[in-house]
């Protein structure tokens, strides 16, 4: 939250000098002072968010589902079979073709 500039002539905030290590080093009065004092400047101060209605989503359903159920479902099925595939398809490349003659042992 940002300060409010000090007005010419006004005293200023020793706390705002000292800074953080002043902070750190005030008493629990003087904290709470200042929290109680920050909180009354703000309007809407502990106004909560408005609760979802209407049920879980279908991405909080899919967390909640069993587990062999998920794995049945043709998305899975399908990823499964891609990945199949590119591996497949990484075996293949690598064999690199022969060129060139074998010596006997002797």
């Amino acid at each position: 939250m940002a300060r409010p500039q000090a007005i010419e002539g006004e005293a200023v905030d020793p706390l705002d000098i000292a800074g953080v290590r002043a902070r750190k080093a005030a008493t629990r009065e003087e904290k709470l002072a200042s929290t109680v004092a920050g909180r009354e400047e703000r309007a809407a101060f502990g106004r909560r968010k408005k609760k979802k209605t209407g049920g879980s989503s279908n991405q909080e359903k899919k967390k909640t589902k069993n587990f062999i159920m998920a794995t049945k479902t043709r998305q899975v099925q399908n990823k499964v079979k891609r990945r199949e595939e590119l591996q497949r398809r990484a075996r293949r490349s690598s064999k690199k073709q022969f060129r060139g003659s074998v010596r006997k042992g002797r």
